[in-house]
């Protein structure tokens, strides 16, 4: 049983089943993301990968179902930070063996409360008063940790280093998995001849990068393409309005940024991004000119 809360996730639990060879896999879509109605019909009806696709608005339904309709059995998470840590607990008291999988960069980080603290201090706060473990796959839970990058993982997460799994197959989808892929997601390719700056925006409004800042940052580009954070806070007509003025696409088709980058066909792709996996999944990408992370040179 797997659960996902957005598309990239999709992808590594995809690459977890076929490095494993799993069988007889099921899937929980959490609908917190842009057109995730869409997603789920789409994956129902494309991908054979699932014998069954379930799908919940709230996280907590989604726990509350494995915790009441699943014994026995292999799940495999997104988290088990914060208050996850209790519905993990809850799972394993079933005698199921609690997986986590790849999230970004979290999954290399000690400490996630250093990330969150300026952005949900509150949160934080509580979390510390209870106890709650500062990063993802600490809780005792959690049996395995599946990641892309073992030796990294091994590297920065020696107190949990025995829990590292490897994803055989690595990230890069086979054709076969882009060709379904292209289905649920519903890209097509953009052929432009032109140097292009892709900008992989931030979950939040406020923290979107200006004209001016994008030019301080890039020195030439000829259009911009905006893919958004797929839990992000506004919509096209607002950031349309930030980027007035400048040729401008909004890509707002379903597939992961870190998945599309082939289908961009330009003279030059320069990307921007704001502490996204692409950072990890692409940086020897022969496609990509140059590779900014906006918060790290902030």
């Amino acid at each position: 049983m797997f659960f996902v809360s957005k598309p990239i996730q999709y992808h590594t639990a995809r690459q977890l089943v076929l490095s494993n060879k799993l069988k007889n896999c099921k899937l929980i879509v959490l609908g917190n993301f842009y057109n995730s109605d869409i997603f789920f019909n789409r994956l129902s009806e494309f991908d054979p990968v699932w014998d069954d696709v379930i799908y919940y608005h709230s996280r907590i339904k989604a726990y509350l179902h494995l915790v009441l309709n699943v014994n026995n059995a292999n799940i495999f998470l997104d988290s088990d930070y914060g208050k996850d840590a209790i519905f993990v607990f809850l799972m394993n008291i079933k005698n199921n063996i609690i997986s986590l999988y790849e999230e970004g960069q979290f999954s290399y980080e000690e400490s996630l409360f250093d990330y969150y603290k300026n952005r949900t201090p509150l949160k934080v706060l509580l979390y510390r008063f209870l106890f709650f473990k500062p990063n993802l796959g600490s809780t005792k839970s959690i049996r395995n940790y599946f990641v892309y990058d073992l030796d990294r993982f091994l590297r920065t997460r020696e107190s949990i280093s025995d829990k590292g799994k490897l994803i055989s197959l690595g990230f890069s989808p086979n054709q076969d998995s882009l060709k379904i892929y292209r289905s649920i997601f519903g890209s097509e390719q953009i052929d432009l001849n032109k140097n292009v700056l892709l900008y992989v925006g931030s979950k939040f409004f406020d923290e979107l990068l200006s004209i001016e800042s994008l030019k301080n940052k890039v020195d030439e580009y000829d259009v911009i393409i905006f893919k958004p954070h797929p839990g992000s806070n506004y919509c096209k007509e607002s950031v349309a309005y930030i980027y007035s003025g400048v040729e401008f696409f909004y890509l707002d088709n379903l597939m992961p940024v870190e998945l599309i980058i082939e289908d961009i066909k330009c003279e030059m792709l320069t990307i921007i991004h704001h502490d996204s996996s692409v950072d990890s999944y692409l940086n020897k990408s022969q496609v990509i000119t140059k590779l900014i992370n906006a918060n790290a040179e902030s």
